[in-house]
């Protein structure tokens, strides 16, 4: 991961990218076959309050729970290969391109 613009920090090891994406932008992410959605991120508001909060020498408190949610996201994107990119990235666009090609057929033969 990239360092943070704020604060200079680097995460190094999962939990420290885990914890950064919590002190991010609001987002969300579907997990598991299920596809349930975890959200997580700070509004600007809530990220400034947490800044002043860590120079006062206060340290931040991380929820349990929405650690735990973003560490199993974080953990299914880690075992992402790029074979498995690759399969889904032809399941989900194999069709669209099919049927693309398909409609231009048919224009071409129409003429």
């Amino acid at each position: 991961m990239a360092r943070c613009a704020s604060c200079g920090f680097k995460p190094e090891r999962a939990i420290d990218v885990v914890k950064s994406r919590i002190l991010d932008k609001p987002h969300a992410v579907a997990v598991g076959e299920n596809g349930d959605v975890i959200e997580t991120g700070r509004t600007r508001a809530e990220l400034e309050a947490i800044r002043e909060q860590i120079r006062s020498g206060s340290p931040y408190e991380f929820p349990p729970d929405e650690v735990a949610g973003v560490s199993l996201v974080y953990s299914e994107f880690k075992r992402i290969t790029p074979g498995r990119l690759a399969r889904d990235m032809v399941k989900w666009l194999a069709p669209p391109v099919a049927l693309g090609l398909l409609f231009a057929l048919v224009l071409l033969w129409k003429r």
